[in-house]
Protein backbone atom coordinates (compact mmCIF):
# COMPACT_ATOMS: atom_id res chain seq x y z
CA UNK A 1 0.00 0.00 0.00
CA UNK A 2 1.16 3.68 -0.75
CA UNK A 3 1.69 6.34 2.05
CA UNK A 4 0.88 9.26 -0.83
CA UNK A 5 -3.15 10.38 -0.79
CA UNK A 6 -4.42 10.34 -4.52
CA UNK A 7 -4.26 13.31 -6.64
CA UNK A 8 -7.47 14.49 -8.17
CA UNK A 9 -7.91 16.77 -11.11
CA UNK A 10 -10.30 19.60 -9.80
CA UNK A 11 -11.60 20.00 -13.43
CA UNK A 12 -14.25 17.48 -14.62
CA UNK A 13 -12.72 15.64 -18.10
CA UNK A 14 -15.47 16.99 -20.22
CA UNK A 15 -15.23 20.75 -19.00
CA UNK A 16 -12.98 22.61 -21.52
CA UNK A 17 -10.76 25.23 -19.90
CA UNK A 18 -10.58 28.59 -21.58
CA UNK A 19 -7.23 30.27 -22.08
CA UNK A 20 -7.24 33.72 -21.01
CA UNK A 21 -5.08 34.42 -23.70
CA UNK A 22 -7.07 33.21 -26.49
CA UNK A 23 -10.03 34.57 -25.09
CA UNK A 24 -8.66 37.89 -25.62
CA UNK A 25 -7.42 37.16 -29.15
CA UNK A 26 -10.95 35.92 -30.23
CA UNK A 27 -12.50 38.90 -28.96
CA UNK A 28 -13.46 42.14 -31.81
CA UNK A 29 -11.95 44.99 -31.89
CA UNK A 30 -13.98 47.43 -29.13
CA UNK A 31 -14.10 50.44 -31.43
CA UNK A 32 -11.43 53.02 -32.30
CA UNK A 33 -8.70 53.79 -29.95
CA UNK A 34 -8.20 57.29 -28.41
CA UNK A 35 -5.01 59.03 -27.90
CA UNK A 36 -4.97 62.38 -25.45
CA UNK A 37 -2.03 65.00 -25.65
CA UNK A 38 -1.28 68.02 -24.31
CA UNK A 39 1.69 70.59 -25.29
CA UNK A 40 2.81 68.15 -27.65
CA UNK A 41 3.08 64.79 -24.61
CA UNK A 42 0.75 62.19 -25.21
CA UNK A 43 -1.52 61.47 -21.72
CA UNK A 44 -2.91 57.84 -21.23
CA UNK A 45 -6.37 57.39 -21.07
CA UNK A 46 -7.23 56.31 -17.93
CA UNK A 47 -11.19 54.97 -18.99
CA UNK A 48 -12.37 54.21 -22.55
CA UNK A 49 -15.43 54.70 -21.01
CA UNK A 50 -14.78 58.60 -19.65
CA UNK A 51 -15.62 61.17 -21.80
CA UNK A 52 -13.16 63.86 -22.84
CA UNK A 53 -14.08 66.35 -20.68
CA UNK A 54 -13.53 63.57 -17.40
CA UNK A 55 -9.49 62.18 -19.05
CA UNK A 56 -9.63 66.72 -19.27
CA UNK A 57 -10.48 67.06 -15.85
CA UNK A 58 -8.43 64.05 -14.33
CA UNK A 59 -5.20 65.35 -16.00
CA UNK A 60 -5.91 68.75 -14.73
CA UNK A 61 -4.69 67.33 -11.25
CA UNK A 62 -1.32 67.20 -12.07
CA UNK A 63 -1.59 69.75 -15.15
CA UNK A 64 -3.95 72.83 -13.30
CA UNK A 65 -3.87 74.64 -16.42
CA UNK A 66 -5.85 72.26 -18.06
CA UNK A 67 -8.63 72.78 -15.62
CA UNK A 68 -10.35 75.72 -18.51
CA UNK A 69 -7.94 74.07 -21.69
CA UNK A 70 -10.61 73.54 -24.39
CA UNK A 71 -10.63 69.88 -25.89
CA UNK A 72 -9.85 69.93 -29.90
CA UNK A 73 -10.90 66.92 -31.83
CA UNK A 74 -11.44 64.24 -32.60
CA UNK A 75 -9.09 64.15 -35.66
CA UNK A 76 -9.88 60.37 -37.12
CA UNK A 77 -6.17 58.72 -38.02
CA UNK A 78 -5.37 55.02 -38.91
CA UNK A 79 -2.48 53.71 -36.61
CA UNK A 80 0.37 51.41 -37.38
CA UNK A 81 -1.89 48.32 -36.82
CA UNK A 82 -4.85 49.64 -39.69
CA UNK A 83 -6.88 50.33 -36.48
CA UNK A 84 -8.71 53.63 -36.64
CA UNK A 85 -7.69 55.87 -34.13
CA UNK A 86 -9.59 59.36 -32.06
CA UNK A 87 -6.88 62.08 -31.28
CA UNK A 88 -7.61 64.59 -28.87
CA UNK A 89 -5.93 67.97 -27.85
CA UNK A 90 -6.00 69.78 -25.32
CA UNK A 91 -5.16 73.49 -25.33
CA UNK A 92 -4.83 76.00 -22.85
CA UNK A 93 -6.99 78.93 -23.14
CA UNK A 94 -4.83 82.05 -23.38
CA UNK A 95 -6.23 84.99 -21.33
CA UNK A 96 -5.59 88.37 -20.80
CA UNK A 97 -4.96 90.40 -17.54
CA UNK A 98 -6.73 94.27 -17.16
Amino acid sequence: MSDQSPTTDPTPPDEVVADDDAAVATQAPAGPTRTFSYNSQELAEIDASWTPEQVRDFWAGTYPELANAKIKGPDKKVGADGREMLSYSFVRNVGHLG
